[in-house]
């Protein structure tokens, strides 16, 4: 482009009327700004309530298992024999053989927890 062609288009665009902005162009901006921070704020709660569920749960596990752990030395006590676990006395007999069977299980899968036995803990002694 040469300096006279670039003169005539300098002139034809000073000549014509400029364009103008949309009227609601500054308003739509601000809008447009305020829905995305609401949207940023709106994920980050989602996240600190994501966390906060997931806490929760970390917790009522974590309480479970410290709550099996503690029970756990009471299954060799009194209430059972060492070798008998048929000590406890149930009034219904179709429930007492269930009952001894789970908790045979249990108290095996305790025993070999501590101990480290060599026996498999799905067996009921």
């Amino acid at each position: 482009m040469t300096d006279k062609e670039l003169e005539e288009l300098i002139a034809g665009l000073e000549s014509e009327e400029l364009m103008h902005a949309p009227a609601n162009l500054k308003a739509d901006i601000f809008d447009r700004i305020e829905r995305n921070e609401q949207a940023i704020k709106a994920r980050k709660r989602n996240k600190k309530l994501g966390f906060v569920i997931y806490t929760l749960e970390v917790m009522a596990v974590s309480a479970a298992a410290i709550a099996l752990i503690m029970l756990q030395p009471l299954s060799k006590g009194e209430l059972f024999d060492e070798k008998n676990y048929e000590t406890c006395n149930y009034a219904d007999e179709e429930l007492s053989g269930p009952v001894l069977e789970w908790t045979g299980r249990i108290v095996s899968f305790g025993d070999f927890m501590n101990e480290g036995s060599k026996e498999d803990p799905g067996e009921v002694k």
